[in-house]
């Protein structure tokens, strides 16, 4: 290889690096504004409504879009509320896988889905 086709290589590469924090700091913003905006309606139904009231923000919706003040001990549709020391835990996992696979697909380019799916054959 020439000097040219190394530096080409190398500037390949580290655009791709650049490109994977970006996406993931990207992603880290996104998450973090969902999470903020789910507390802060949490923290305003807690203060505006009494448990039980329901509140439509736009009558023109139908009746089933609304805001209701629930409380909720455990998943969806309080499953396992007598385990909730159990969900912690799961997302900790969950995150932590996340955050492994991040780093496996930045640091080798060859277990990229995205190469691997636009290099097959049909």
């Amino acid at each position: 290889m020439t000097r040219e086709e190394l530096r080409s290589k190398e500037s390949e590469t580290q655009s791709a690096g650049w490109h994977m924090l970006s996406a993931f700091v990207s992603l880290a913003i996104i998450a973090g504004l969902v999470i903020w905006l789910d507390q802060l309606t949490k923290d305003w139904v807690r203060s505006n409504l009494a448990l039980g009231e329901t509140w439509r923000p736009f009558s023109w919706l139908p009746e089933y879009v609304r805001i209701v003040h629930w409380r909720n001990s455990g998943a969806a549709f309080s499953l396992g509320s007598d385990y909730t020391f159990v969900f912690p835990l799961i997302t900790c996992g969950v995150i932590a896988w996340i955050a492994w696979m991040a780093l496996v697909t930045v640091h080798s380019p060859s277990k990229r889905w995205t190469s691997n799916c636009s290099s097959s054959k049909n």
